[in-house]
């Protein structure tokens, strides 16, 4: 998953954007309310797999690549500039 990480705000872009999740979908906690600990990752991508989101279980897991420190960040960014 770490290959992934300089491609964070795109692939968060397509959870939005392409696959219908405008209200950030299982990851509302943590992409639109800023709950960045591990714990609401953890949470986050349990829902998405108990929904069948596999998009969301991937997206949990390059996630949880970050530090909560640099997760802080890139929400206090905008993630990507939707806010």
């Amino acid at each position: 998953m770490e290959q992934y990480k300089p491609f964070i705000k795109e692939l968060i872009k397509f959870y939005y954007e392409d696959l219908g999740n405008s209200a950030g979908g299982h990851f509302h906690i943590v992409l639109d309310d800023g709950n960045i600990e591990d714990g609401h990752v953890w949470f986050c991508q349990e829902r998405a797999e108990e929904n069948n989101d596999t998009f969301g279980m991937f997206l949990g897991q390059v996630l949880r690549m970050f530090t909560e420190d640099e997760r802080e960040e890139m929400y206090e960014k905008d993630w990507w500039g939707m806010r």
